[in-house]
């Protein structure tokens, strides 16, 4: 919870390789807007290409949706039932769900 109130700076969430002996790594920093539900995100890449460090970064929004608004929203849509899964393995959410899905059916 602390990440969606104070953000986070310059984290790498990935490093590996892309192909044998090529590696990259990505490092995000995010700033939220809670009034408005909007994250602000920078995501900056690093990568070995031909022997030479390459370099790139984009800035997106995303909007963030909390569990009970999207119950509330999908119950009054037109779709049948949902199921709210916590990894896509079909595993329940709980508390240590690191993805959220959500599988609406017709």
């Amino acid at each position: 919870m602390s990440q969606l109130i104070n953000g986070i700076d310059n984290y790498t969430d990935f490093e590996g390789e892309y192909a044998k002996g090529s590696k990259i790594k990505r490092t995000i920093t995010t700033k939220p807007n809670l009034i408005n539900q909007i994250i602000h995100i920078k995501f900056s890449l690093e990568w070995d290409e031909d022997n030479e460090l390459k370099h790139d970064e984009w800035i997106m929004q995303l909007r963030f949706f909390f569990r009970y608004e999207l119950e509330h929203l999908i119950e009054r849509s037109k779709f049948k039932s949902y199921k709210m899964l916590g990894d896509y393995q079909g595993n329940e959410l709980n508390q240590k769900s690191k993805d959220f899905i959500i599988v609406c059916h017709k």
